[in-house]
């Protein structure tokens, strides 16, 4: 006996998020686990349980949401070229397709990255040395003090990255923005 499978209509749009009870199951095994390891450990214990789970859970969602909306979206078609144009105010014929900011390209982000992030390593290194020798004094080993340190570089490095990485990107969008700004007011 043949069973057909029905097929889904094109038009009508699949949810974000799909899941099967497989799934379901296996998420509710492991929030299980987790909750008995929350009431059964003390002392900080469960907060680092509990942090470590909520990142896990955010990079999972994050990456589950970004692969559905990139296989989701539109692709450009053969019907994106032939759009009609039409004529403005001066009679003058405007295509009607959206021109490509040029935040799509990245080359002006890499300019001076190596620079920025390598200074705000030696800069975290440095205070994370400093405050970890000052909090913690004769307390606490040189290997324990290094790792510190490092630790303390890898995240200033980190947030300089990301500090130049938006400010580069605001400042961009910024000029691009006042740039067809000023063409609309010339035109005007």
């Amino acid at each position: 006996m043949k069973v057909s499978q029905s097929q889904p209509d094109e038009s009508s749009p699949e949810p974000l998020l799909r899941f099967g009870l497989r799934q379901m199951l296996t998420v509710m095994a492991i929030l299980s686990v987790l909750l008995a390891l929350l009431v059964k450990t003390d002392g900080y214990w469960p907060g680092v349980i509990g942090m470590g789970a909520l990142l896990i859970f955010a990079h999972v969602f994050g990456t589950v949401v970004g692969n559905r909306l990139s296989s989701t979206s539109r692709t450009p078609s053969v019907e994106d070229s032939q759009r009609p144009s039409f004529r403005d105010s001066q009679g003058q014929i405007v295509s009607s397709e959206v021109e490509t900011t040029p935040l799509a390209y990245r080359d002006h982000v890499v300019r001076w990255k190596y620079i920025v992030t390598g200074i705000g390593g030696a800069v975290g290194t440095l205070l994370g040395a400093w405050g970890l020798a000052t909090a913690l004094g004769d307390e606490v080993t040189w290997p324990g003090l290094a790792l510190g340190a490092v630790s303390c570089g890898v995240f200033g490095a980190w947030l300089a990255f990301m500090a130049y990485s938006f400010g580069s990107i605001t400042r961009h969008a910024w000029r691009h923005a006042n740039e067809g700004h000023k063409a609309s007011q010339r035109k005007l």
